[in-house]
């Protein structure tokens, strides 16, 4: 038999294949098809023994994933005995007929598709590894240049009609626009409530919310997994609605921290479930463009939901406000219901229930949860003053976070089903996204949290028309969304990556050097940098944490970057707590009592919008030490952003450009098999 020498073999859209090197075997020549869609896409063939019928089929767990050990059940390669000449590549999503001679020994195939559509994804490794499959076909491991992996969104995307796609649609707009609100809502109502129940601390009725969020937040995807994606994300939206019904008719405090807690469950997975869910819907390609409505809303719910409390709040009461959340989430409900079962594809290949709680990993799911609630109390506590930062209580809760950690890092190692694959740290552009997803948080809570509440002190105005100021911010916004979604399959995620990074550290820097001497057309053009940064990289962020994901990882990677910018923002907040609890007394005890009265002085730390009535050099002064302390704040933030935006360029190149044929065509080919 002849041997194959190294070739670098171009199949093109003729479906012939093509030797770019010397060889010493005809068996080139034949034509090959791939999902019997051609086109041009480079394979490096690599063959170092010679061709002989192989004599065992192997398949692989997952699309040729090393991690997962050689089992029957999954999609693989294997040799069709009824054709001599066609090799098959089936996953889940289809299958590949490469038609050529049988070949054995050690073939090493490294590949750059799929194509646009198809029912394989690139992933992107450039680990020291090579997928061989021996004449036995005993060793399958990763190629050393781009390995194609199922893509999540395929065969959804073929089972679900456009017709039932487009409330779908409009239920994961209200719900993403319901969780802006309820972020932005609900802390602005906290003054509100004290005085309805004015023994009450309200640090308690942001921390049980908080903590109960926190500790369901990373929990959605990995449970989706095991559940499917129906229960986790109908069930958020219930137990949301029924959590904030039944707040607005609490008749104590005790009453409505216990139905805060029992809807920050549900909040926990309104926004993570509805990207995990567009992640299975729409193949990779396609999916920016829907992320970009689902993060308009949210951004639109931020900014919306300031004045709405305000008007609520103004004219009504607070209770209102959990009902206006509630209806919203009964509308979502009655929206996305209908449709679910189209969600879990695969419900009726699903093991019983029995059998899917025995691969729950509860003492991992127990130990986050309890690194999680320890880690957030004792810095809320401390943020907040109730406890000093060297504390027995905050130095013990951090110790036990950390303690949380280590355990759960031993516990997943030799989980079955664990909750995160600490596989994920393998792969760069992951880690990257993630470690962007830790550090976008600071700025992004810093800005859209506190800003609007610094320009209703720096510009003595009410909540509705610092709201208004954010209006340019979310514009530009949008128009950087939908430049960036149209053009990602042109350019690459990098890309953007990088640039709305850069942007959006920028836009933070800028914002940190606002005082009463900046004109409105300067205040204005802040506003829109950092709107364009957060349009040009939030919706590619997710897109980037998806395709570089493998199976059921997508889920957990998505729970992950909302969870992780989530956090960051909570942390956010404790540093802004401890600034203005701490660095605004200290610079208003540095001003001339011949200014600032002691009386002016307590009015400016209880209610600082209220210093109108005081005189106009107090105000002036209080104004100033306030500014001071929010640049600080905000200048803090600025490294955090530095630094995700050097993460941007540790994210592998991926582009989409040229997929669709291949899409129409791989599904064409799939009827036929």
């Amino acid at each position: 038999m002849d041997e194959i020498l190294p070739a670098d073999v171009m199949i093109n859209r003729s479906g012939a294949i093509r030797a770019s090197s010397k060889t010493s075997s005809p068996h080139l020549q034949h034509p090959v098809t791939y999902n019997d869609a051609p086109e041009t896409r480079p394979v490096l063939v690599e063959s170092s023994t010679q061709l002989r019928p192989p004599s065992v089929t192997r398949h692989t767990g997952g699309d040729l994933d090393p991690r997962q050990p050689p089992s029957p059940a999954g999609s693989g390669v294997s040799y069709n005995p009824r054709d001599s000449n066609t090799w098959r590549s089936s996953s889940l999503a289809g299958r590949s007929h490469f038609r050529s001679p049988p070949p054995s020994g050690d073939l090493r195939l490294s590949t750059q598709f799929p194509e646009e559509g198809s029912s394989m994804q690139p992933w992107n490794d450039r680990r020291n590894s090579s997928m061989e499959v021996g004449g036995d076909g005993e060793r399958i491991t990763r190629s050393s240049v781009e390995i194609p992996i199922m893509a999540q969104g395929q065969i959804i995307n073929d089972k679900v009609p456009k017709a039932k796609q487009v409330p779908l649609m409009i239920g994961f707009v209200i719900t993403s626009f319901l969780a802006g609100l309820d972020a932005s809502s609900y802390p602005l109502a906290l003054p509100s409530i004290h005085n309805t129940y004015p023994n009450t601390d309200t640090l308690w009725l942001k921390v049980a919310y908080m903590l109960a969020f926190y500790s369901a937040c990373p929990l959605y995807g990995y449970y989706s997994n095991i559940f499917g994606r129906r229960p986790l994300l109908c069930g958020s939206l219930t137990i949301y609605a029924i959590g904030s019904l039944v707040g607005g008719f609490a008749v104590n405090a005790a009453m409505l921290i216990a139905c805060r807690t029992f809807a920050g469950l549900g909040a926990a997975g309104l926004l993570s479930m509805i990207l995990v869910v567009l992640g299975d819907i729409f193949p990779v390609q396609k999916r920016p463009v829907y992320l970009l409505f689902v993060f308009t809303s949210f951004v639109l719910g931020e900014i919306a939901g300031r004045m709405i409390t305000c008007v609520v709040i103004t004219y009504m009461d607070w209770r209102p406000l959990f009902w206006i959340s509630a209806i919203l989430a009964f509308i979502t409900f009655s929206l996305i219901f209908p449709f679910s079962k189209l969600i879990d594809h695969d419900h009726a290949e699903r093991p019983p229930t029995s059998e899917r709680l025995r691969a729950v990993d509860f003492l991992g799911t127990a130990t986050l949860v309890g690194a999680i609630v320890t880690f957030l109390l004792a810095t809320t506590l401390a943020a907040s003053g109730t406890f000093q930062w060297s504390s027995v209580a905050v130095v013990g809760l951090y110790h036990a976070a950390a303690i949380s950690v280590a355990l759960l890092l031993l516990i997943e190692k030799t989980a079955t089903k664990p909750l995160v694959p600490l596989q994920i740290v393998e792969e760069r552009s992951l880690v990257a996204i993630l470690v962007m997803s830790m550090t976008i948080g600071f700025g992004w809570n810093g800005f859209f949290e506190h800003v609007p509440f610094f320009m209703q002190v720096l510009h003595s105005e009410n909540t509705i028309m610092s709201g208004i100021r954010f209006i340019p911010l979310f514009v530009a916004n949008v128009v950087c969304s939908i430049l960036a979604v149209t053009t990602v399959r042109r350019l690459d995620f990098r890309f953007y990556l990088v640039s709305g990074l850069a942007l959006f550290a920028i836009g933070i820097g800028l914002t940190s050097i606002l005082d009463q001497s900046t004109g409105f057309g300067q205040e204005i053009a802040f506003y829109l940098e950092f709107g364009a940064g957060t349009g040009f990289f939030l919706p590619i962020l997710v897109t980037a944490g998806q395709a570089f994901s493998r199976g059921e990882e997508m889920a957990i990677v998505t729970n992950l970057i909302v969870f992780f910018i989530s956090l960051s923002g909570a942390i956010s907040d404790a540093m802004w707590d401890q600034i203005l609890t701490t660095d605004f007394p200290s610079r208003l005890d540095q001003i001339s009592t011949d200014i600032l009265s002691a009386t002016s002085k307590q009015l400016a730390l209880t209610s600082i919008t209220s210093i109108g009535t005081l005189p106009a050099t107090a105000q002036s002064a209080i104004v100033s030490a306030f500014t001071e302390s929010v640049q600080l704040a905000l200048r803090i933030t600025v490294p955090f952003a530095v630094v995700a935006f050097l993460a941007a360029f540790w994210v592998e190149s991926f582009h989409m450009v040229g997929r669709a044929q291949m899409y129409i065509n791989q599904r064409a080919a799939q009827s036929t098999v």
